[in-house]
């Protein structure tokens, strides 16, 4: 009982950041200015990132192998990276062929395009974002996610209850997008729930990273090529 309390005590302080970042969104009080996208954000996840080290280390007294409990050769995390990345541009495909026609996006997304062309017209900015800033943010994603489903599972051995986890998991997450459109959160919530699936499957951190990192980093070239 007191190691389930533990757990369920991890769980909440890092549920507390989503929550603080949803009811953020949610109020609009989110800044989309150069400062606010690479050295706000950098902190805020530098900082949750820190507290699920001290979490994991000195409170669950786990090691950082509990994110990398399956090891594999370098190429198979490769692999499983890419086959995640060929599956994300599936449902992206997917997606733009029914519920994007069917729900129409009335976001306006030029405050974001903006900066991102302040960002990308600056080259310390450039490499910022697309070095430590894609990677950080990326990394804060899997991480955060899978230490929730870590202990999440340890509160119960029932393959329900993994399924139960995994889903919850991918809508709280998605939830951090909700100030974008319906049909955004709906992609966003199919390639979450395919990554923890990947998780529950192989049960390492590594090829969950590579994906969202080289999909990102190709969008964020593609948009500077279109723009500049």
């Amino acid at each position: 009982m007191k190691h389930k309390l533990r757990y369920i005590v991890s769980i909440l302080i890092v549920v507390a950041f989503y929550i603080y970042a949803i009811v953020e969104k949610a109020l609009g009080f989110v800044s989309y200015t150069v400062s606010s996208i690479l050295v706000n954000n950098l902190l805020l996840i530098l900082l949750v990132l820190a507290i699920i080290y001290l979490l994991n280390k000195y409170y669950l007294k786990k090691t950082l192998s509990t994110f990398t409990q399956r090891k594999e050769k370098v190429i198979v995390y490769l692999s499983l990276g890419l086959l995640l990345l060929s599956i994300v541009y599936v449902i992206d495909s997917l997606g733009i062929i029914t519920y994007r026609k069917w729900i129409l996006n009335s976001h306006d997304n030029s405050t974001i395009e903006n900066s991102l062309k302040d960002i990308l017209s600056n080259k310390f900015y450039a490499f910022v974002l697309l070095g430590p800033f894609v990677w950080l943010n990326e990394a804060f994603g899997v991480i955060s996610r899978v230490f929730i489903l870590n202990n999440l599972w340890k509160l119960s051995n029932s393959r329900s209850w993994n399924w139960v986890a995994i889903i919850t998991v991918s809508f709280l997450f998605v939830l951090l997008q909700i100030d974008k459109g319906l049909s955004d959160i709906i992609n966003l919530f199919l390639i979450v729930l395919v990554s923890n699936i990947f998780y529950l499957k192989f049960r390492n951190i590594v090829p969950l990273i590579i994906a969202p990192v080289l999909y990102t980093t190709i969008d964020l070239i593609a948009f500077w090529v279109y723009n500049f």
